[in-house]
């Protein structure tokens, strides 16, 4: 069992990285889901997918002792992979998309992240304004 978070959780060497990519990722632990589809990290994508399939259906269907004390665990396993994803985000979106430690992979690395950061705010917005102008049409019940 150790092992195997061990290989999932690896301690990532620092050194081999370009400055602009040992920061920590404020943008993969606020607009997660964003952050993931912009990376491509599909292995945390589908985590995402599993914690919140679980927050959907089965604790609105299913609410008694169990499912609480389990919605519990998942959500501090999701909380201890957010933390990990500030840590090395931006290390493992290097390592996914494949790019060298030259200056024009530098710049393109770093344009990515600040529209994948673009884009993250612009949907927020548009999140925000959405719910207000249901809310005032509807009406609060």
């Amino acid at each position: 069992m150790t092992r195997d978070l061990r290989k999932i959780f690896k301690k990532i060497d620092k050194s081999k990285y370009p400055k602009t990519v040992i920061r920590w990722s404020f943008s993969a632990f606020i607009f997660t889901p964003i952050f993931i589809i912009g990376n491509k990290l599909w292995g945390f994508m589908a985590a995402y997918f599993l914690v919140y399939f679980y927050k959907i259906f089965i604790v609105r269907s299913f609410l008694n002792k169990f499912t609480i004390i389990l919605m519990f665990c998942i959500f501090a396993v999701w909380f201890v992979i957010l933390v990990y994803l500030l840590i090395y985000g931006r290390i493992l979106a290097w390592d996914k998309l494949g790019y060298k430690n030259n200056e024009k992979n530098i710049l393109n690395f770093q344009l990515r992240q600040k529209n994948i950061f673009f884009w993250a705010i612009f949907l927020s917005i548009a999140e925000v304004l959405v719910m207000y102008f249901y809310l005032t049409l509807v009406g609060f019940e």
